[in-house]
């Protein structure tokens, strides 16, 4: 049988993994040289795949530090500390490659991410954390075949 112990390590390590590819994938997708649009003036999603990208490395970065049991209030301003030197970083390393350029406005949309997934993550974790707390009651009574119900009683 495995220990509370080394469970928690695996499902740290596999979470770590996780965001470890998934912020390679968002490094590689944010580098890659784009083209031009076809279609001058037309309104762009850029902005939304901000908020989205790093919503979601905010939410997996929650995740990484509640499995090394930090304390939800300094995760979430480590978390947004990260985020926000990232983006600048990941904005500044932009204007390297071909048809990119550092976007103030791409790191505010950054910053609005980490809030949302930050957020996400924040809601998720009450909820866990409330069902985790709530009294189980055992299967048969779940399932209503209890003693007294089974004996007509």
């Amino acid at each position: 049988m495995e220990s509370g112990n080394s469970r928690r390590w695996s499902w740290s390590a596999v979470v770590i993994s996780l965001t470890l590819a998934y912020w390679l994938l968002l490094f590689v997708l944010t580098h890659v040289p784009i083209r031009p649009s076809p279609e001058p003036g037309k309104g762009s999603l850029d902005k939304l795949w901000h908020v989205l990208a790093f919503a979601g490395l905010a939410f997996l970065l929650c995740l990484v530090g509640a499995s090394r049991r930090w304390p939800r209030g300094g995760l979430y301003l480590a978390v947004l500390a990260a985020i926000g030197a990232y983006g600048v970083l990941d904005e500044l390393t932009q204007s390297w490659i071909p048809q990119r350029s550092a976007d103030l406005r791409d790191w505010v949309a950054d910053l609005l991410g980490a809030g949302l997934g930050l957020a996400a993550y924040s809601l998720v974790a009450v909820f866990w954390e409330r069902h985790a707390a709530a009294p189980r009651r055992p299967a048969a009574q779940a399932d209503g075949k209890d003693e007294g119900i089974a004996s007509g009683g």
